[in-house]
């Protein structure tokens, strides 16, 4: 795993391909950091696989607008097809097209 970790290979993602959606206890923990209520908000999450923390928030907060962006494209394919996603995205952010150069979380 370490050889393919120094490749850039990521071998825990097909993981999230075939995990049973559940409510993780760090998703209620993220939310309850959150400085306000997230209705007709734009939720952007990066790097969020096949989208269960995004659809955690949609059932808590249902008039949310949530995007979700994934550089795997075997899950992006899958979260693309989720229906209470406004948006996804298969893309790097930091890789060759270096589309940003910091990314800055406010809550």
């Amino acid at each position: 795993m370490i050889k393919n970790i120094l490749k850039g290979k990521r071998t825990h993602d097909d993981f999230y391909l075939n995990e049973k959606t559940k409510v993780k206890e760090y998703y209620k923990f993220i939310l309850s950091k959150a400085s306000k209520n997230l209705n007709n908000s734009d939720v952007l999450d990066i790097g969020c696989a096949t989208g269960d923390f995004l659809r955690y928030i949609k059932n808590i907060y249902p008039k949310s607008n949530l995007y979700g962006a994934e550089i795997n494209k075997n899950l992006y394919k899958v979260l693309s097809r989720k229906k209470f996603i406004k948006k996804a995205y298969n893309i790097d952010f930091l890789g060759k097209k270096k589309l940003v150069n910091m990314i800055i979380f406010l809550c």
